[in-house]
């Protein structure tokens, strides 16, 4: 119910942001969302628009971003012309039981983007796992690349152009 409250006061990307998010912690579910939905709107409900045009642009199938930072970034670089992005990316590394979950990724080339956040990346521990992590991965033929939530808040532009590049780069040498 929050989420369609607020729909008719922040803007459509943070609402978006805020449902993706609110469905990875489970707090809440598409099925759910969509009951709200039918039950609150009205014509001339501010916000009504919003809230179910935000439902309906979702697939159902796409697994949740984990962050507000992977949102916008995914959104960039698919308003850039790019293919639709997998989110939360399931891949098993050797010798591990659970999966690994790559923030985006285009599985088709194994490219991968990791949003990194300082409080969550930033002490020597989660650099030291990230490492592993990303070298674990290299060794199954991926590439990730990791871009900062500064590069997001701060650099947008330059990172779509960056990462758009990165794309290229790494279609024409999986094509040889």
């Amino acid at each position: 119910r929050t989420l369609f409250d607020l729909a008719w006061i922040v803007p459509v990307e943070d609402l978006e942001s805020m449902i993706e998010q609110a469905i990875d912690r489970e707090m809440t579910g598409i099925p759910t969302l969509w009951g709200i939905a039918r039950r609150l709107r009205a014509p001339g409900r501010v916000g009504s628009t919003a809230f179910v045009d935000v439902l309906a642009s979702r697939p159902s199938w796409r697994a949740p971003e984990d962050s507000h930072q992977e949102h916008v970034l995914a959104a960039a670089l698919e308003r850039a012309g790019l293919p639709t992005l997998a989110r939360q990316f399931p891949v098993r590394l050797p010798g591990r039981v659970l999966p690994v979950h790559l923030d985006l990724a285009w599985p088709d080339i194994r490219l991968a983007i990791e949003v990194d956040h300082v409080t969550w990346h930033g002490g020597r521990i989660d650099s030291t796992q990230d490492k592993w992590r990303d070298r674990q991965l290299r060794l199954l033929g991926w590439e990730v690349d990791r871009v900062t939530d500064e590069d997001v808040r701060v650099r947008l532009a330059a990172t779509v152009a960056d990462l758009t590049r990165l794309r290229e780069l790494r279609s024409a040498l999986l094509a040889r």
